[in-house]
């Protein structure tokens, strides 16, 4: 669901943002950067929470009604399966949100302020095929099959992993 809303969400924000809207997910993201590091399940809850407000304040910015619903369902429903399945159920030793996610997040929100709506559902599609990849755990765990071009960004996902692991 979330990749059949959130790239048009991308697009109508990119042309109908706010900076108030700006301002907002860049708060957002500063505390979703404040939250990463622990594995507690408070550090997680709080990531979950301002990955949705994030998600939210970008479905506004469309000016949109439609789109605030439907993302606002979306969006509780996802918060409350990651948190409920738990972050033992990741592979991420410091916590069941990656690094990665902040930055994707930040491109996501740069795109949308220069107002580059082509960049902005490029990134939205990238972040959201790496976050059907990380769930992978989940996947095996539960048998759940994916599509292929669901994690298409996999290799390149992989290949940025292994060299940040090789560098240090």
């Amino acid at each position: 669901m979330r990749t059949i809303l959130e790239p048009q969400a991308a697009r109508l924000a990119a042309q109908r943002r706010t900076t108030d809207d700006l301002i907002k997910m860049q708060e957002a993201i500063r505390w979703m950067c404040s939250s990463q590091g622990g594995s507690s399940d408070s550090s997680n809850a709080r990531y979950a929470k301002w990955n949705k407000i994030f998600h939210s304040i970008l479905a506004r910015a469309t000016q949109n009604q439609v789109f605030v619903r439907l993302m606002d369902g979306v969006l509780v429903a996802y918060e409350q399966a990651t948190l409920t399945l738990g972050r033992e159920n990741f592979n991420y030793s410091s916590g069941m949100w990656p690094p990665e996610s902040v930055d994707e997040h930040q491109n996501i929100l740069n795109a949308i302020e220069s107002q580059d709506e082509e960049k902005a559902v490029a990134y939205i599609l990238k972040h959201l095929d790496l976050a059907a990849f990380r769930i992978k755990g989940l996947t095996c765990k539960f048998n759940i099959k994916m599509p292929a071009e669901s994690i298409k960004w996999r290799g390149e996902y992989q290949a940025e992993n292994e060299e940040r692991e090789n560098a240090n």
